[in-house]
């Protein structure tokens, strides 16, 4: 049997798993993705496309009609689709002077502008080479939950951007801006004071527990009109889009098990992700923790996938300081690629193959289940221990090295 390992000669052969290569095997599965969708428009003779069609803009529609409403005196709750914290309605107020088609356009722009600011954010602190900048930004354009929210022009992009900055920056008021901003744009961003509870910083606790309840002070008449809506949400059922590994099983009386299963697996895989990181630097507890947001509450959604960009850099780079590519990196890179799954475009093309309008749109939901097994795994390293290290600049990972490699 040939020998799992290299060692000697061949390790200094280019054996070792690099960020580089990480990220151009990942570029690549992607990219052949692509090239299979639009193989199968080009003998399907059906036109191409990426994003279901629902409407130019849908998500950010709810933001703008929302706010007119809100504007006018209306609840703007009453409508079903708007469904996040009171303070996002900020979003679609510079748009009001504008038509709906022109506003929609300026934040698909804005949208683009803010995810290609967040990339050269995680580039600039993994102090990633060009050749691994390029794989990068390469990998977001053709990632499907980067397209999903482009398209849709929902807040994530600018989620991201907020989160990194509370990740990334020294200042402690920039910090507490950037946590507090995505928290009241989005909840599920509430995970990281969670995580900053854990690391005992009680300082940026409370700052940002202050800052959460100056910026909803202006809106506390809609607080109550948001958690209902909240409640009647959490009790319909998902749609095509929006899944969770128990939606696998219909409404048959396994999904409440499953959904049961699903929370716990939920909550201890982050616990472990967290007691296995108790050492690291807060920054890396941070960026670990952003898989977890995606499955919160326990259902998945298409364009939180763009979280698992700075989680990809972050991974390459301890799977390079290990040396080696263990079963649980290759379970986490194979939950990266399904949550890029193009689920809508392999619908569309391959569904006179499975006869089911679902089977694809199931793989977004088990890749991120497999992102959330994979990292939260407490199996030690048998062949070294990963030390992270801040530096004074970016983020800089060391490790006792180890005397065997496994080729990537």
């Amino acid at each position: 049997m040939m020998n799992r390992y290299v060692i000697g000669k061949d390790e200094t052969a280019g054996c070792k798993p690099t960020v580089a290569s990480i990220l151009r095997r990942s570029f690549i599965a992607l990219f052949i993705q692509l090239l299979l969708v639009l193989f199968a428009s080009l003998i399907s003779r059906k036109p191409l496309f990426l994003v279901q069609k629902l409407g130019t803009q849908l998500d950010f529609l709810d933001f703008y009609t929302a706010t007119a409403d809100w504007q006018h005196g209306i609840n703007p709750y009453l409508r079903s689709r708007f469904v996040t914290p009171p303070l996002s309605l900020l979003v679609g107020l510079p748009f009001q002077h504008f038509s709906v088609g022109f506003a929609a356009n300026v934040f698909f722009l804005v949208n683009i502008a803010v995810i290609t600011a967040s990339l050269w954010g995680i580039y600039r602190h993994f102090k990633l080479t060009k050749d691994e900048g390029r794989l990068l930004f390469g990998i977001a354009s053709i990632y499907y939950p980067v397209i999903f929210l482009v398209e849709r022009g929902n807040l994530d992009g600018i989620m991201l951007g907020l989160m990194l900055l509370f990740v990334f920056a020294r200042n402690p008021i920039a910090k507490t801006v950037g946590l507090s901003l995505s928290v009241t744009l989005k909840v599920y961003s509430l995970l990281l004071a969670t995580t900053l509870i854990w690391a005992r910083k009680w300082k940026q606790v409370f700052m940002f527990l202050a800052s959460v309840l100056l910026l909803s002070l202006p809106f506390h008449g809609l607080i109550w009109q948001f958690m209902h809506s909240q409640i009647v949400r959490s009790a319909q059922i998902a749609v095509f889009e929006n899944l969770s590994p128990a939606d696998l099983f219909g409404d048959n009386a396994l999904r409440s098990p499953v959904q049961l299963l699903y929370g716990f697996l939920w909550l201890s895989s982050y616990s472990c992700m967290l007691y296995r990181h108790r050492e690291s630097p807060l920054s890396v507890q941070l960026i670990y923790s952003f898989p977890w947001m995606m499955a919160m509450p326990l259902q998945v959604f298409p364009y939180t996938g763009v979280l698992m960009l700075p989680v990809l850099v972050l991974k390459s780079q301890e799977i390079t300081a290990n040396g080696l590519l263990s079963y649980r990196d290759r379970i986490f890179l194979i939950g990266f690629f399904l949550v890029g799954f193009q689920q809508t475009a392999m619908t569309e093309y391959f569904q006179w193959i499975t006869h089911s309008h679902r089977l694809f749109g199931w793989f977004n939901s088990v890749g991120t289940t497999l992102v959330l097994c994979a990292l939260g795994s407490t199996r030690p390293n048998p062949n070294g221990q990963t030390v992270f290290q801040r530096g004074q600049t970016g983020l800089v990972v060391s490790k006792q090295e180890s005397t065997q490699s496994r080729c990537i």
